[in-house]
């Protein structure tokens, strides 16, 4: 039987963990991961668009929880996020200098032929801080696409090494510091679509960097396990980020171990539910 042409809306329902996981068309799309180099960029290029739609809030409420509960399950893609998070950031705030500098440099006595051309102003030469936000731009985005083949690369060739050894899976490198993302609160969307995080011996420090709609300010977390509190951690400040904040903290792996926990932020009022699996 031959394969079927695999569209966009296909790869996309892939990555969103909408297709059953045993049907043919799964198969087929795990393979032609693993041996055809041009069918795994394009299922980068969607996975981007996927991250860049979340970031700008562009996500239906179903594609929302879809992202959350599934898509940012494996650690490279929370990586992915938090980088084109930082770089959206970086560009904003540039963004924002520039146009001030921009308006403090625009002269204040009107021209004569203002009133018949107001549109005029749409074609002022722009400032040097306009064409340095530009510049920056588009550094940073060479950097992120240039990183991105880079780390495309890197994984054609170990899924070309999977085929070739025939090997089923793959067991992560341990790291010292292993980090995870948390974004949604609350246990409404089931206990089996908790964010999961494997921890390994060699694993000293576990990140956590959980994204809040609440403003920039100083919290109280506390970590419990079955309702009962498993590490006092002291108060941290949240950084401000577009539509809200981040709140990262770390702790210490060798007190963690195979089980559900809960972060309890305060005054918020509210739970953030993971679950840890220690690997020796």
């Amino acid at each position: 039987m031959e394969s079927q042409i695999i569209t966009d809306f296909q790869i996309r329902e892939y990555l969103l963990g909408r297709l059953d996981a045993d049907s043919r068309l799964v198969e087929q799309i795990d393979i032609q991961i693993l041996t055809e180099p041009d069918f795994s960029l394009s299922v980068d290029v969607v996975e981007d668009e996927i991250i860049e739609e979340y970031i700008e809030g562009k996500l239906t409420l179903e594609d929302k929880q879809a992202v959350e509960g599934y898509f940012l399950r494996p650690p490279e893609r929370q990586s992915k996020l938090r980088k084109a998070r930082l770089l959206v950031h970086h560009l904003s705030q540039n963004w924002a200098q520039s146009s001030a500098q921009t308006a403090v440099e625009e002269p204040t006595a009107a021209l004569p032929f203002t009133s018949r051309r107001p549109q005029a102003a749409l074609f002022r030469i722009p400032s040097l801080a306009a064409i340095a936000a530009a510049l920056v731009f588009a550094v940073g985005l060479a950097y992120f696409l240039y990183q991105r083949h880079i780390t495309g690369v890197a994984i054609d060739q170990s899924k070309r090494q999977i085929a070739q050894e025939g090997l089923q899976a793959v067991q992560p490198a341990p790291f010292s510091t292993v980090t995870l993302n948390l974004y949604s609160t609350g246990l409404d969307r089931g206990a089996t679509n908790l964010p999961e995080i494997t921890l390994y011996r060699s694993t000293a420090i576990l990140h956590l960097e959980i994204t809040l709609t609440a403003p920039a300010g100083l919290y109280h977390a506390q970590l419990l396990e079955n309702g009962k509190p498993l590490l006092p951690i002291s108060d941290h400040t949240a950084t401000a980020l577009n539509g809200g904040s981040v709140l990262q903290l770390d702790l210490p792996a060798q007190s963690l171990s195979t089980a559900t926990y809960e972060l309890a932020l305060a005054p918020l009022g509210k739970s953030y539910w993971f679950r840890v699996k220690s690997v020796e």
